[in-house]
């Protein structure tokens, strides 16, 4: 009603918004009477703010702060100049910080000081202002923390404020003129320090900020060979970061791994801290570097890595089956029969047929791994002409010889006698008996051959592949009554399982 005055009449309800009132104060004319009612009242609010409780003083310290807030800071300076001396203001500024909102306090500060000619520096009051914004939008443990180091701050402040300058008009002259003027000394190029990349990323970090100097710090420890560094700092971040995220995606990239894959030797331990958070992207770095490096050891880690990826990289092997690199193309086809699932419309049949044996070699690997292609890959690789290839198709066949390379399998028969057991075929039955066939006694009896290699096998084989066969069964009897152990032994069906593998 006293800042309505004239405005209103006796019975009309005052309103009750604090904009409209500072308002109605901004707006009055200027005048000593009216003003010294306005300051009297404020005061005895502050006054009664200090010790009020319950709902009422809540809403009370609410309104009046919002009052406060809203009048023009040229207002509220001639009000508290009208309220009395510097020990009164002083008094009204401290009541002020225990009862009123911090933002209300704040405008009060600078209002008094302005009153009694005491400058508070900008970077006070900016920290203070810092410390209201926590107050009123920080977490819980936050606003009461920076509540009370506010209010505490501007207790402390007041406390001192007996003199208006401690320093003379001409020094304090002086001092404003140094602050504003260019600097008298230029510091030589090779004084000045710049921080160090570290200290710019964990500052990053600390305040969840990125800027161009923090990219350039990254990119400084990694061409100082200090990535390692750089992943400690980024590992060690909270979750919450927002900036953290970033700094991993140009630490964490393709471009970075093909830069470490480069260099020998290679630092798979940083390589292996990247790779999760690459991803299926690593797999073209990854298989560029194993076409380009010399290194057997680097090879191997690479395929390792390669295989972790899972069938996924499939059909990137398989697009990159049209190098004309033998050593290429081994590794591709290598890496392909590792896979758990072969890629759609794979034949490794054309690679059977290269002009280097070790493409050759993976190839039947590969093949083998393939039910549809099994058989043709061990036909055409009993007659390839490295021993590699050929012993390889040999011992796979012990699990079924395929017709078309039962010809070729029995002019091997010498050598990988155990073949023969498991084809099944009459031709094998026929072999393996003439192998064992000794020709009679002078009494007109079957015996058998003369012990060797190739008739310890042949039994193997009669007794894995045809144990219920008369013609092998009499055969097998007779060897069973041999003088000789090693005879005697290869009738044993387990046994010529053991041996046939061996051989």
């Amino acid at each position: 009603r006293a800042a309505l005055a004239g405005q209103i009449g006796e019975d009309e309800a005052p309103p009750l918004k604090p904009a409209v009132i500072a308002k109605a104060i901004d707006e009055h004319p200027k005048g000593a009477a009216y003003d010294q009612v306005i300051v009297g009242y404020l005061l005895q609010i502050a006054e009664e703010l200090k010790t009020a409780g319950g709902a009422e003083a809540v809403e009370l310290r609410r309104r009046t702060s919002r009052l406060v807030s809203e009048m023009q800071p040229e207002t509220l300076r001639r009000l508290i100049e009208m309220g009395g001396d510097m020990s009164q203001r002083r008094k009204f500024v401290l009541d002020a910080t225990h009862g009123m909102a911090v933002d209300a306090v704040l405008e009060i500060l600078r209002a008094a000081a302005d009153a009694s000619h005491n400058n508070v520096s900008g970077s006070l009051m900016r920290m203070l202002s810092k410390l209201a914004a926590h107050a009123e939008q920080g977490t819980a443990q936050a606003r009461t923390l920076a509540d009370g180091a506010l209010r505490e701050q501007i207790q402390g402040l007041l406390t001192g404020w007996e003199i208006d300058d401690p320093n003379p008009t001409a020094y304090g002259q002086a001092l404003q003129m140094m602050s504003q003027a260019a600097p008298v000394f230029a510091t030589a190029a090779e004084a000045a320090h710049t921080p160090e990349p570290e200290r710019l990323v964990q500052i990053s970090l600390e305040i969840d900020a990125l800027g161009p100097k923090v990219w350039q710090a990254c990119a400084a420890l990694v061409e100082g060979g200090r990535l390692q560094l750089l992943l400690d700092l980024l590992e060690q971040a909270p979750p919450s970061q927002t900036s953290a995220p970033a700094l991993w995606g140009r630490a964490a990239s393709p471009e970075m791994l093909q830069r470490l894959l480069s260099a020998e030797p290679v630092e798979f331990a940083l390589i292996d801290r990247l790779l999760p958070r690459i991803g299926f992207a690593a797999a073209d770095p990854l298989l560029d570097a194993l076409a380009d490096t010399t290194v057997r050891a680097t090879r191997r880690a690479i395929l390792d890595r390669l295989l972790r990826l899972g069938d996924a990289v499939g059909p990137l092997l398989v697009a990159r089956l049209a190098d004309d690199r033998w050593y290429v193309l081994r590794n591709l086809l290598g890496l392909l029969a590792e896979l758990a699932h072969m890629p759609p419309a794979l034949s490794a049949i054309p690679w059977l047929s290269h002009s280097d044996a070790r493409v050759r070699l993976e190839a039947l690997k590969l093949a083998l791994k393939m039910p549809a292609e099994r058989d043709r890959a061990i036909t055409q690789a009993v007659t390839d002409a490295d021993g590699r290839v050929v012993r390889l198709a040999l011992i796979v066949a012990l699990n079924g010889v395929p017709p078309a390379a039962f010809a070729r399998i029995v002019a091997l028969a010498t050598d990988k006698r155990m073949v023969l057991g498991t084809s099944r075929l009459p031709a094998a039955l026929d072999v393996l008996l003439g192998l064992c066939d000794g020709g009679r006694t002078l009494l007109g009896k079957a015996k058998l051959a003369p012990k060797s290699p190739e008739l310890l096998a042949a039994l193997g084989a009669l007794a894995v592949g045809f144990g219920e066969d008369a013609r092998a069964t009499a055969v097998l009897a007779r060897a069973a009554v041999s003088e000789d152990p090693e005879i005697r032994a290869a009738t044993d069906p387990a046994a010529g399982r053991s041996g046939g593998a061996s051989g």
